[in-house]
């Protein structure tokens, strides 16, 4: 595994990538977008992190703040 980088998405991001072209990007202007990226063969992926899913298809971070909270909400 080659490059492994924690970022965010950047405003020139969401200009390369309009919303009416890319609509399953999300972009709100009060929210930061974190990504995970890592080269694997010559090949680079982004991965979104994500909070609150309401699905188990995803690897959920049990140590955090936020996610006590919302186990005591309910």
């Amino acid at each position: 595994m080659g490059l492994k980088k924690i970022s965010r998405l950047s405003n020139d991001f969401y200009q390369d990538y309009s919303d009416e072209k890319y609509e399953q990007i999300l972009k709100k202007k009060t929210r930061p977008y974190s990504i995970f990226t890592v080269k694997i063969d010559n090949n680079l992926y982004a991965i979104p992190f994500k909070t609150n899913l309401t699905h188990k298809n995803g690897f959920f971070i049990k140590s955090t703040g936020r996610n006590i909270l919302n186990k005591i909400q309910g």
